[in-house]
């Protein structure tokens, strides 16, 4: 999966940051203010949340969940 990194600027302009890549088969996704990532895990019951780089700071188990695209 690629992930598409924007930064929105005041003439309203959408420029392409950068894109990385994973090897995640991710499924929803939130942000937060400090632009972290939380994706859930298609059928893994995982979530994880990712740095503004890319880089996996924390996996959170939610053992007995199933996401909306689980297989």
């Amino acid at each position: 999966m690629a992930l598409r990194h924007h930064q929105i600027d005041h003439s309203s302009t959408l420029p392409l940051q950068r894109i990385s890549t994973t090897n995640f088969d991710l499924d929803d996704m939130r942000s937060d203010v400090d632009g972290n990532l939380y994706a859930t895990l298609n059928g893994d019951g995982k979530i994880i949340k990712l740095s503004p780089e890319g880089k996996v700071l924390q996996t959170i188990l939610a053992t007995g969940y199933t996401f909306a695209n689980s297989k």
